[in-house]
């Protein structure tokens, strides 16, 4: 929503729009993943103690215009080193200085919720070998299938040919 008084072309040309952290900031995965570290899925949560700061003011206008992308919630997709996957706690601590780093010089701070982290390493599951199983058995199934009754080149069967 804009302003008393201001049109709706001014809200957009604002300079507060300059000082908003990107919506969307993603490490490169397979950068990541080569050198042996994790890769994470973070939402950060964007607050602050100063409610009267001038950018706490415009991200609450953004918010209350149903027709905008929430702003007060950061997307990350962070690399993370393997040393703080020990507990869930020191990923945290860690995406929080990295995402407080970033923020820093508007006056806001994070707090970060991991979403899901991958090393790169899939395990297959209990499912995934019955589905490999069931596509096999489909698969000589239907070979038996096709070699006992479907016509060869000629037009006939191969079971009319005997």
């Amino acid at each position: 929503m804009a302003a008393k008084g201001a049109s709706k072309e001014s809200f957009y040309f604002r300079e507060e729009w300059k000082l908003l952290p990107d919506l969307f900031n993603v490490d490169d995965y397979y950068d990541c993943i080569a050198n042996g570290n994790i890769y994470c899925a973070v939402d950060a949560k964007l607050w602050t103690m100063n409610t009267s700061s001038e950018i706490w003011n415009f991200l609450e206008e953004i918010d209350r215009d149903m027709n905008m992308y929430r702003r007060k919630v950061l997307h990350r997709y962070l690399c993370m080193p393997l040393g703080v996957l020990g507990s869930e706690v020191s990923m945290k601590r860690y995406s929080d200085a990295l995402i407080d780093a970033e923020i820093k010089n508007i006056g806001l701070n994070a707090t970060s919720e991991i979403l899901a982290c991958s090393n790169g390493i899939v395990t297959p599951t209990r499912y995934d070998y019955i589905l490999c199983n069931i596509n096999l058995f489909q698969c000589i199934f239907r070979r038996l299938h096709d070699y006992r009754f479907v016509s060869d080149t000629t037009g006939c069967s191969r079971q009319n040919a005997r």
